[in-house]
C-alpha cells in the first residue's frame, strides 16, 4: 500500500511540474523546431557566407554596404573567372547566387527594413525577392547570379547605392536588368 501511493504521489508531483514548467514552453518550442520560413534561412545563409568569407577568402564581412566592394572583389570575381574557364552547373550557380544573395539581401535589411518572400508580388517568375515598405522588392540573389555570370559588367556596389537612393520608392525594383 506505501508503494502505491508513493508513485501516486510522484506521478501527480511529475505531472504539476510538467504543467506548470514544461506545457508552457512546448508551443513555443514545437514552433520554432516545425517553423520554416525563408526569412530566417536567408539570415542563416548569411551567417554562413560570412563564415565562408572569413575562411575560404580571408574576407570580414560585417554586413556594411562597404563590404560589399570586397565581395565582389575577392570573392564573386573569383566565381566569375572559374565560371569562364568551366562553365558552373546550374545548381552550382543558384546554390552560391542564394549564398551571397543572402548575404547581400542582409546588408540591405540594415539599410532598410524587410523581409525575405518566396515569390515577387510584382512579377511571377521571379523568387525569393527581399521585400520592404508596401510594395518596395528588390533581387539580391539575382543580382549575385548576374555579377556571377557576366563578370564587372552588372556592380553589385552600384545596385546597393541605387538601392540606398531609391529606398523610399515603393515602386523600386532594382537595377535594370540590362546592367
Amino acid at each position: 500500500m506505501g508503494k502505491i501511493l508513493a508513485y501516486v504521489i510522484l506521478i501527480v508531483v511529475v505531472v504539476r511540474i510538467f504543467k506548470k514548467y514544461i506545457l508552457p514552453l512546448l508551443p513555443t518550442f514545437t514552433q520554432q523546431l516545425f517553423s520554416y520560413t525563408l526569412d530566417a534561412e536567408m539570415k542563416v545563409l548569411a551567417m554562413d557566407a560570412v563564415t565562408r568569407a572569413k575562411e575560404e577568402y580571408r574576407i570580414q564581412l560585417t554586413y556594411d554596404r562597404s563590404c560589399v566592394a570586397d565581395l565582389e572583389r575577392k570573392i564573386l570575381n573569383d566565381l566569375h573567372n572559374n565560371h569562364l574557364i568551366e562553365t558552373l552547373s546550374v545548381e552550382q550557380l543558384a546554390s552560391e547566387s542564394q549564398l551571397w544573395g543572402a548575404y547581400l539581401g542582409e546588408v540591405l535589411r540594415r539599410i532598410r527594413p524587410g523581409v525575405w518572400r518566396e515569390k515577387s508580388k510584382g512579377t511571377e517568375h521571379r523568387a525569393m525577392p527581399f521585400t520592404y515598405g508596401v510594395r518596395g522588392e528588390v533581387f539580391p540573389c539575382d543580382w549575385v547570379l548576374r555579377r556571377i555570370k557576366h563578370g564587372e559588367k552588372f556592380n553589385l556596389a552600384a545596385a546597393v547605392e541605387d538601392f540606398v537612393s531609391h529606398r523610399d520608392d515603393p515602386n523600386y525594383r532594382g537595377m535594370d536588368e540590362q546592367q
